[in-house]
């Protein structure tokens, strides 16, 4: 495995389809416990990216909405209801994601 850099320089593995397909428990271990990202790559090109999920946050949702204040042309009405309903009460929700 070698470690190449990501367009945030951030150090990454690089690894083989074939290697990740054999370690997969371990590498999700390591993306899990140590924050490890990895490209898995097939025939010398890179096929996909191994990385800790995003986390998001209760005020992103809130900024999403107020930008969002109209329906985008072909919304459907749900779409629409959720996003007032977001903007309305997003100062009283509580924040699933702790931040």
């Amino acid at each position: 495995m070698k470690i190449g850099l990501s367009d945030t320089l951030i150090g990454v593995h690089e690894i083989t389809a074939t290697d990740a397909a054999r370690t997969f428990r371990e590498l999700l271990d390591q993306v899990e416990r140590d924050g490890e990202s990895y490209r898995i790559t097939r025939h010398g090109r890179i096929v996909a990216e191994l990385h800790p999920a995003r986390r998001g946050s209760l005020s992103e949702l809130a900024d999403f909405a107020r930008a969002n204040r109209s329906a985008h042309p072909g919304a459907d009405e749900d779409w629409a209801a959720d996003i007032a309903w977001v903007r309305d009460q997003s100062a009283s929700l509580d924040d699933p994601w702790n931040q």
